[in-house]
């Protein structure tokens, strides 16, 4: 029900932090990562999604895959280190990783979610 939705497509827009926007123009990250804030409980399969550098450098993607998972650790189970953009990275490191973004309490309130998308 949360990843369902009538034919309706939706453009959301995402900031991106530059390392992040990179990796994915370079190919290197497939899943953007957020915790499940009510923003982010309104993107579908199929939606469009706007990234943003801070510097309004931009590009699109078609949401292909969502996967809600109630941790970090979940979501690192559940999708390769690689498409996540951190490959060679332990679960541990990850998560720490995460935690420099996410307050613990958010991810535990929330949950989070991996967004699989595909350039355009």
């Amino acid at each position: 029900e949360l990843l369902c939705r009538s034919e309706e497509k939706v453009m959301h827009t995402i900031e991106l932090q530059p390392r992040f926007f990179d990796a994915f123009t370079k190919g290197e990250k497939q899943v953007e990562i957020r915790c499940l804030d009510e923003k982010r409980r309104e993107i579908r399969v199929g939606d469009m999604i706007q990234f943003q550098k801070p510097n309004g450098e931009s590009f699109r993607a078609k949401v292909a895959e969502l996967v809600a998972c109630d941790s970090f650790g979940e979501l690192y189970e559940r999708i390769s280190a690689e498409d996540l953009g951190f490959p060679g990275m332990s679960r541990k490191e990850f998560i720490s990783t995460m935690r420099t973004i996410y307050p613990v309490a958010r991810e535990k309130s929330l949950g989070v979610l991996g967004i699989r998308v595909e350039p355009i």
